[in-house]
């Protein structure tokens, strides 16, 4: 998880021009038990750069993907 993180705080910053601390330090495992949760997790992803006051709306955020097998 360490290696990811690294990697991926360094490229968001990057993409964000910002530098410092990008990640929280805690992570955990979890395992999505049905298809109820994954779609919970999936719009929580989604919806995170609007969250986040990125963008106003998830299709703005370029790095957004949804297997269109999955809408």
């Amino acid at each position: 998880m360490y290696d990811h993180k690294h990697f991926t705080a360094r490229e968001a910053n990057k993409i964000l021009q910002l530098k410092g601390h990008f990640w929280q330090d805690e992570h955990y495992d979890h395992y999505i038990r049905n298809e109820k949760e994954f779609f919970r997790i999936m719009n929580y992803i989604y919806m995170n750069p609007v969250k986040a006051n990125l963008v106003n709306e998830p299709e703005e955020w370029k790095h957004t993907y949804i297997n269109e097998e999955l809408v």
